[in-house]
C-alpha cells in the first residue's frame, strides 16, 4: 500500500478483501461492498489520483477490466484542485 494513501489504508484492505472473495468466489454480493467500501475511501482520501491508480490497478489485477478502465479514465479527468 502506497504511503500517500495511509489515510484509508484501513478501508482499502478491507475493500481488497471484498473484491478478492468477489472474484475468487464470484459473489456479486462481495463485489458491490467492496465498491461502496472504495467509494467511501475516495470521498476521505486525501491524495485522490494516487487511490485512483492502485484502484486501477487493483481492478486490472483482479480482472475487472471495465472498473479498472473506469478508474483510469477518472484519474484522467483529476486535477490537482479537484483532488
Amino acid at each position: 500500500m502506497p504511503s500517500e494513501l495511509s489515510d484509508v489504508a484501513d478501508l482499502l484492505r478491507v475493500g481488497y478483501s471484498e473484491l478478492n472473495i468477489a472474484y475468487c468466489l464470484g459473489e456479486e454480493s462481495a463485489y458491490e461492498r467492496a465498491r461502496a467500501i472504495f467509494a467511501e475511501a475516495e470521498t476521505a482520501c486525501q491524495d485522490r489520483p494516487a487511490l485512483l491508480w492502485w484502484l486501477a490497478r487493483l481492478y486490472a489485477d483482479l480482472g475487472f477490466f471495465a472498473d479498472s478502465a473506469a478508474a483510469l479514465s477518472a484519474l484522467l479527468t483529476a486535477r490537482p484542485g479537484n483532488a
